[in-house]
């Protein structure tokens, strides 16, 4: 099946918008750390109906990156972040007449983050520093076509996803060496918005957008920096509550339509250049 584009076109923008601002931020504020990595991800998503679960999507996820961190004033911080990744994963589940569905899932999407915090030094180079902020992770999942269990033809079309959020944290770093430097990060992320588009068009339906419900998440990540090289391993979740329905008719039937419950779990490397 031929896709529109229009779910990549929408994220591109975005990306591009965000990359022009990060830039202007970034030149305004004194010189800090800026890394610029790479990130393989452990990727699973599944959805749930009634606690029992529908599908079940796992597989790798790649990632381009950066994080800027510069402190200002009255030891206070700024820490911007943007990644752009994708790939594409195992999609194992069912469909609402309960038939077996095997097929792939494509993802490509953008994550931006922004944190203030401050530090707090003390003996041994030890740093600690509490930080709150914003992100907002965007993607465009778009299943492939398929054939049911039954042998009946199954098409698949794009979803477009929009998730801001706050989050609130500590993360320290502290001295391994003369040139070598640990680090560990942990919070909780606090969804503000949360938006879904299905593009059933595609397939003859019609087009749907859910609000899926908030629910906190929890991320984490731990890692050494030396004067050239990063390395860590990190592990961030993803939750939404069941959203709420959408009657649609079509004949004389009428049918309940909702995003389920859902959620994801990342876990993952990241290897990158320090300037």
């Amino acid at each position: 099946m031929q896709r529109s584009g229009r779910s990549y076109y929408r994220i591109s923008k975005m990306i591009v918008a965000w990359a022009v601002f990060l830039q202007f931020g970034a030149s305004q504020t004194p010189a800090g750390d800026f890394d610029l990595y790479l990130a393989l991800e452990d990727y699973q998503w599944q959805e749930f109906v009634h606690g029992s679960r529908l599908l079940e999507e796992s597989g790798f996820l790649y990632g381009l990156g950066f994080v800027y961190s510069t402190e200002l004033d009255d030891h206070l911080t700024l820490r911007p972040a943007a990644e752009i990744f994708g790939g594409t994963v195992d999609y194992e589940g069912q469909t609402v007449t309960r038939l077996a569905a095997s097929t792939d899932t494509n993802y490509f999407g953008v994550k931006v983050e922004c944190d203030l915090g401050r530090r707090y030094r003390s003996g041994r180079n030890l740093v600690i520093e509490p930080f709150g902020g914003l992100g907002l992770r965007a993607w465009t999942r778009d299943l492939e076509d398929t054939t049911l269990s039954d042998g009946t033809p199954a098409s698949g079309y794009p979803e477009d996803w929009v998730s801001l959020y706050g989050r609130l944290g500590l993360r320290g770093s502290g001295e391994l060496s003369a040139q070598k430097r640990f680090f560990a990060q942990a919070g909780v992320k606090a969804p503000l918005y949360n938006r879904m588009t299905a593009y059933q068009s595609e397939i003859g339906g019609q087009d749907l957008t859910f609000h899926p419900g908030k629910q906190p998440s929890f991320f984490a990540e731990a890692g050494v920096r030396t004067e050239r090289f990063t390395g860590s391993i990190f592990y961030e979740g993803i939750r939404f509550e069941q959203s709420e329905s959408i009657i649609t008719i079509e004949g004389l039937e009428e049918f309940e339509n909702f995003q389920p419950e859902s959620r994801a779990d990342l876990y993952g490397v990241k290897l990158g250049v320090a300037f």
